[in-house]
């Protein structure tokens, strides 16, 4: 029994050892543990004090777009997205940082719509509102 517990801690151990280094060498390791979040993430704190041209893309189903969003928002989500699509295309300029939202920061919508316009559209400069709509929500309440 003694043998197989000092197996087990080896094991845990070189594991820990090996994630320590992981995150060391590893660039966006590194950031998602310093930063608090993945580096495509953005505050909203951060996105106004932004010098060049915003696009926000609201990733939210229709419905919540027409109840409310942020000024100047364009919808862009799964359910019409080749319809939804071209205005995006045709509103971005180079130098333009696009961010999208969804609900909140649990909500995968914004990811998806994001990695999509990258990799799709290879947008280069393609950004994720931490907190979502409830952090725009709460920012302009106060």
């Amino acid at each position: 029994m003694r043998k197989v517990f000092q197996t087990w801690l080896l094991l845990a151990g070189l594991a820990t050892a090996l994630a320590v280094v992981d995150t060391a060498v590893n660039s966006r390791a590194r950031s998602l543990v310093l930063a608090g979040g993945p580096p495509d993430e953005i505050t909203l704190t951060a996105a106004r004090a932004h010098r060049a041209p915003l696009l926000w893309v609201d990733a939210r189903s229709d419905a919540e777009f027409s109840l409310d969003h942020i000024p100047e928002a364009l919808p862009l989500n799964g359910d019409r997205w080749d319809v939804q699509v071209t205005e995006v295309l045709r509103r971005w300029q180079p130098g333009t940082r696009v961010i999208v939202y969804c609900s909140q920061s649990g909500c995968g919508a914004s990811r998806n719509v994001a990695e999509r316009l990258r990799r799709d559209y290879r947008l280069p400069d393609v950004r994720v509102l931490r907190g979502g709509w409830d952090a725009w929500r709460k920012a302009v309440t106060r």
